[in-house]
């Protein structure tokens, strides 16, 4: 509603909005975009954001986000929460203008479990109002995995999974990819090991496994192996994971996931590809051998000033 009286009063062809734990900090493009004609081809416009999760603004990732849309008539934000613009109809243009989120850097646990609750409980709502629509749940999966609750998260999706398989519930194969994104994912965290790997192989098998899925497979199927201690078979699919992420048009096809299903957008997100040099290097090390190390170190980005890397991994290499 708060959006709403914005966009109502709002006087020119284009409406921008930030949060108020957003602020911007590079917006060259965007003052090109509007100093050249091409603005006229597009309905809205996606920008980098940093999304920061501690008060030291230390740790991050980054995303894209639309916050510039063309208003035409009917233009409202709908949803009681995780807003979205509508009606939107035409081309997006990505520019390389840069904002920092601090939304994620919550002064205690108590404060994000606030927000968790609050976010949780619209969802549910709308899930209840709306049930064959899958942006809640989606949106519900995210938080889930957002928060670390990993049995809400396997609990959710496998009843989402089962539905599926019956019938009871239909959705595009991008959407039930999303879905089995979520679950997968779960099994890993509660060191399911094996029932992750062979869900992961089953889905790869699976005509619904949509591309980026598939890429994003090979990390799951890369960290689960891991951290059964099956060195080769980790290295085989993280070997793949990385030569994936690699391929600038499978990038930007990830990209296009960021806006619409959350779980497939992270496919090769710089975490991760770190995290999987991690792994092959602390494999390798664990055969007894230093070529991965002497090929992949500089890849883990040590000389930064800050860095981070899983425990579990890091625990090899002292081994």
């Amino acid at each position: 509603k708060a959006r709403n009286v914005g966009l109502k009063k709002a006087k020119g062809e284009w409406f921008m909005f930030l949060d108020d734990d957003e602020w911007l900090v590079d917006v060259e493009d965007i003052i090109q975009f509007f100093r050249s004609n091409d603005y006229n081809k597009y309905a809205c416009v996606d920008h980098r954001i940093r999304n920061f999760m501690d008060a030291n603004f230390e740790r991050y990732s980054e995303c894209w986000v639309t916050r510039l849309y063309k208003i035409v008539p009917g233009s409202e934000f709908r949803s009681k929460v995780h807003e979205y613009f509508a009606p939107l109809d035409g081309v997006k243009k990505r520019l390389y203008a840069l904002s920092y989120h601090s939304g994620y850097a919550f002064a205690s646990e108590e404060e994000q479990e606030a927000h968790f609750e609050r976010n949780t409980k619209l969802l549910f709502e709308m899930i209840k109002e709306e049930p064959t629509n899958i942006r809640w749940k989606m949106q519900l999966i995210q938080e889930y995995a957002s928060m670390s609750k990993w049995e809400d998260l396997e609990k959710y999706c496998k009843e989402n999974v089962d539905d599926l398989e019956t019938g009871r519930f239909q959705c595009t194969d991008e959407e039930s990819c999303g879905i089995f994104a979520g679950y997968v994912y779960a099994l890993g965290m509660l060191e399911k090991h094996d029932e992750a790997i062979a869900f992961a192989q089953k889905i790869l098998k699976d005509k619904r496994c949509v591309n980026v899925f598939k890429w994003q497979l090979q990390y799951r199927l890369t960290e689960n192996y891991f951290h059964k201690g099956q060195w080769d078979e980790a290295i085989k699919y993280g070997r793949i994971f990385l030569e994936l992420s690699e391929d600038e048009q499978k990038r930007e096809e990830v990209i296009r996931y960021q806006n619409r299903i959350l779980m497939l957008g992270e496919a090769f997100d710089e975490a991760r590809i770190i995290k999987t040099n991690a792994m092959l290097i602390a494999c390798d090390l664990k055969a007894g051998s230093t070529k991965l190390l002497n090929e992949q170190y500089d890849k883990l980005q040590w000389k930064k000033a800050r860095y981070m890397v899983a425990n579990k991994v890091i625990q090899h290499f002292v081994d």
